[in-house]
């Protein structure tokens, strides 16, 4: 006949739920998916009434081996908790905290904040560097940006270079013949007889008939010119502009620099 006093030994294995992963392999997840909780309340409030009494060395080790089993399925059979890859088996941060804090000891939860630390610092330097290969990537596209720029600007001065050679030409021209309508109307002044100051004043109208004729064609060239500076003139206003994109973004890789100089 069974000992009606002796406490029956609970059954930690009952304790704990462990989700598995749902069908499809291991880790897949379903995006309807519902954590199941890793602790059952009912009967884990079942175990602790029935503590008092027990031999602590054996509640001990069958916690510890069934521990370890389950620990063992875990890693064979990772659970999954939905989208997003989180498998967490405690969800509440600050209770996974304050469990591995206490399971740790000082030692371990040191050597683990300074883990922690190196590894923040070390993300904090990937994600620099991301960011600094990311505005290398686009000082290079401005580069090219400003070859197209600067290409443009070269036909545009090749078309330039003819017309500013025969404006200077016409330029010329139109000084010589100045000198010449006041040549004439010097001469044509001294000139003491009437018939010599009729001959010097024909003269000099036909010199300036082709220093007018000489002036309208300079002002058509002078046009041509300044509608090629003014298409140049764009360029350079639109390539300033890419200037102070490229600087925007070698002053942010000095700063990611000097940043992670500092981490």
């Amino acid at each position: 006949m069974p000992d009606q006093n002796t406490t029956p030994t609970p059954q930690p294995e009952a304790a704990l739920q462990i989700p598995t992963a749902p069908a499809g392999g291991q880790g897949s997840t379903a995006s309807n998916a519902t954590p199941t909780p890793i602790i059952d309340p009912t009967v884990k409030t079942a175990a602790v009434s029935a503590l008092s009494g027990l031999d602590k060395k054996s509640f001990a080790e069958q916690i510890l081996a069934q521990t370890e089993k389950l620990a063992e399925q875990v890693v064979q059979n990772p659970p999954a908790y939905g989208a997003g890859g989180d498998a967490h088996l405690i969800k509440d941060e600050k209770l996974k905290e304050s469990a591995m804090q206490a399971l740790e000891g000082d030692k371990w939860h040191e050597k683990r904040l300074e883990e922690e630390a190196r590894q923040k610092l070390e993300d904090q330097k990937q994600q620099l560097l991301v960011e600094k290969e990311s505005a290398k990537a686009e000082i290079e596209k401005l580069d090219r940006e400003k070859e197209v720029f600067e290409l443009q600007w070269v036909n545009l001065n090749d078309q330039k270079a003819p017309i500013d050679a025969e404006l200077q030409t016409i330029i010329n021209e139109e000084t010589r013949l100045e000198g010449e309508e006041k040549k004439k109307e010097q001469e044509e002044i001294a000139a003491e007889k009437p018939e010599d100051r009729k001959v010097m004043e024909e003269a000099r109208w036909q010199i300036q008939q082709e220093r007018h004729a000489t002036e309208e064609k300079k002002w058509a060239t002078q046009d041509k010119v300044s509608t090629l500076m003014t298409a140049m003139q764009a360029l350079s206003t639109k390539y300033q502009e890419i200037l102070a994109q490229e600087d925007i973004r070698k002053r942010r890789i000095q700063e990611i620099d000097n940043d992670i100089k500092n981490l």
